[in-house]
Formats: C-alpha cells, structure tokens, sequence
C-alpha cells in the first residue's frame, strides 16, 4: 500500500488529485491528514486519531498489498532483539 500505487489507482480510475502537502516524514504526513489537507494511503493502525476510513465506497480504488524491507546493522543483542522483534510485528500484520 504505497503512494504510487495510490497515484496509479487514482489515474486509472479517472479520479483528479493534486498535491497539497509533502511530507518529510510518518509524524508530518499524519499531521497533515489530521488538519484536514487530504487523504492518504495509511495502515488502519497509523491513521490518525478523529480520521475516517475511505476506500472503495467512496469510489477509490484499492490499493493492493505492499512490500516492506528492513534492512539493520544494530551493534548490540539489545538491539538485535528490537528489530527482531520489530520483524515479527510486521509479519504478522
């Protein structure tokens, strides 16, 4: 579930977007969705807090699967364990 297959699904659905807010990261993109300046393609678990859900009944497209990689070069077991544990939250949804 990524932006460009946000952008994509929109353009084949015939579906005008502009951009009005790019992000530098998760905190300013979930801001900016929280102050009411668009939509974006979040995980259930990330949308911010007094937002809705839309999708397909609102005539947006869906947005498929995603792949995500992590990729570490922690130092300590403590940290080891973290992405390890990080792994696991990712694999199981």
């Amino acid at each position: 579930m990524g932006l460009g297959q946000d952008i994509a699904g929109r353009n084949s659905a015939g579906i005008a977007r502009r951009e009005a807010f790019i992000g530098g990261g998760m905190a300013a993109v979930q801001a900016a969705v929280a102050g009411g300046l668009g939509v974006s393609p979040l995980a259930a678990r990330l949308a911010p807090t007094g937002t809705a859900y839309i999708g397909p009944e609102w005539g947006l497209p869906g947005l498929g699967i995603s792949c995500v990689v992590l990729r570490s070069q922690v130092a300590t077991p403590r940290a080891n364990a973290f992405v390890r544990a990080l792994a696991a939250a990712f694999r199981a949804g």
